[in-house]
């Protein structure tokens, strides 16, 4: 299986904003994607991601 994670990169998001989790930052997220990225590839699935930023 072949997976694409796609999402806006980390420094990009709004941690001001009352809908995120407490605490939530940049650094976290980027541990997220690679634990994410590492099971993914544990599964014997080719995973890759790519990040954005918007417009």
């Amino acid at each position: 299986m072949r997976v694409l994670l796609v999402g806006y990169e980390p420094e990009v998001v709004d941690f001001s904003d009352p809908a995120l989790p407490p605490g939530l930052d940049a650094e976290k997220i980027r541990h997220g994607i690679r634990v994410a990225l590492e099971d993914m590839r544990g599964r014997g699935w080719t995973a890759e991601h790519c990040l954005v930023r918007p417009r």
